[in-house]
């Protein structure tokens, strides 16, 4: 139940101890002071993370970055390292607080796959499969997304579902469409 508000402007990630806070944390006055931050501009409030109590809000895009880049590179490899790495990865991709670079946010996806991150490995596909900071590899884009489709992915299985449709990366094989496309609808 807690998972369905990840990743929504419902949850945000501590860049201090690595942490993915949810809607459901049991801290309502922490989430309500996010949306009005969100809502009034990042400098308006100051909200603490409810499980390390470090400020997380307001800070710069830079400040963000540095703490990301401190939390990967200072602390040894936790449960947390892989969500770190594909949060440095997509400040890298965006140029949130650091200067946008493709090839360096495709490596810190690529060691958040490895970790078996999920989001990463979409992620990750998709580059490979676009050609974007990285040449273009449908065979590695059809690996990520099939490991992120097994996860549960459901634009994994679609993307999936339409490389073995098309024969991109992988051999045309209709009951494979037939049953990623169940996957993504499931």
């Amino acid at each position: 139940e807690d998972d369905a508000t990840v990743g929504t402007d419902k949850s945000f990630f501590c860049c201090a101890c690595g942490h993915q806070l949810c809607g459901g944390c049991g801290n309502p006055d922490a989430l309500m002071k996010l949306a009005l931050i969100k809502m009034r501009g990042p400098y308006s409030e100051c909200i603490n993370c409810p499980m390390c109590r470090v400020q997380c809000y307001p800070l710069t895009d830079a400040e963000r970055f540095d703490r990301c880049w401190k939390l990967v590179h200072d602390r040894s490899v936790g449960r947390h390292t892989a969500r770190a790495q594909f949060n440095l990865g997509d400040m890298y991709r965006v140029g949130y607080g650091v200067a946008e670079s493709l090839p360096k946010a495709a490596h810190w996806f690529t060691l958040a796959s490895e970790g078996g991150f999920s989001d990463a490995q979409f992620d990750l596909a998709e580059m490979y499969l676009k050609g974007a900071g990285v040449s273009r590899d449908p065979l590695k884009a059809s690996k990520w997304f099939r490991l992120a489709a097994e996860q549960g992915d459901g634009k994994a299985c679609y993307n999936l579902a339409q490389m073995h449709y098309h024969g991109d990366g992988v051999p045309q094989d209709i009951t494979k469409v037939v049953k990623w496309m169940q996957h993504a609808a499931e």
